[in-house]
């Protein structure tokens, strides 16, 4: 959390254009938020999780160069103190099961929660 605000430091790992222009926006516009990173990949995502530190990780399972899966272990891994949402279109009981277990704080199907996610965000 920015200290100097008390908001939040958002990344934002996606592929989807579509999604992107939907989400960022989003969380742009919430009062928790001080700004938005986004990364379109794994690779990205590392490099922005070293330069931003951010404090919640808003992530897509299927990356186009790495699955969100082993990001999101890896997140756990070595930045235990950021918050991890998962968002998928992809929203099996399995997944939802995989990613809980492996301790994302949140899981949301893209296609019903998606406009939970900011209000979720507010309370992580």
């Amino acid at each position: 959390m920015n200290r100097n605000t008390g908001k939040k430091v958002v990344l934002v790992v996606e592929d989807s254009l579509v999604v992107i222009e939907r989400i960022i926006p989003m969380l742009q516009d919430s009062e928790n938020v001080e700004f938005v990173v986004h990364a379109a990949s794994y690779k990205e995502a590392m490099a922005a999780l070293q330069e931003f530190k951010p404090d919640c990780v808003l992530l897509d399972i299927q990356l186009p160069d790495h699955s969100g899966i082993e990001l999101l272990r890896l997140v756990r891994e070595k930045y235990d103190q950021i918050v991890v949402f998962v968002m998928t279109n992809h929203a099996s009981e399995k997944y939802r099961a995989i990613c809980k277990e492996m301790g994302a704080s949140r899981f949301f199907d893209k296609s019903m929660d998606f406009a939970r996610i900011p209000q979720e965000l507010a309370v992580a």
